[in-house]
């Protein structure tokens, strides 16, 4: 799924603005949630959060048949930031 241009307009301009802050936010998270419908999940919502230190409590996840959630390091799952939203 891709971006419609007005959303990622507003994603170029949040990158622009925080850009001089960039090298700060090494500690790059993805916590999500994600619902079963048919035979695949979808997810219901995502949000990443741009820490400037590691979060406390590590990795949490939550598995069920229908339902999913959980939080990752953009390293474990192998993108930055903009590859991810991409």
């Amino acid at each position: 799924m891709t971006l419609f241009d007005p959303d990622r307009k507003f994603v170029d301009e949040f990158f622009a603005a925080v850009s001089p802050y960039e090298a700060a936010y090494r500690h790059v998270t993805f916590s999500y949630l994600a619902v079963k419908f048919g035979q695949q999940f979808l997810l219901v919502q995502g949000r990443i959060f741009m820490n400037t230190s590691p979060t406390a409590g590590g990795q949490q996840h939550f598995q069920a048949p229908h339902v999913r959630a959980g939080n990752y390091t953009l390293e474990e799952l192998g993108f930055d930031v903009r590859g991810l939203i991409d």
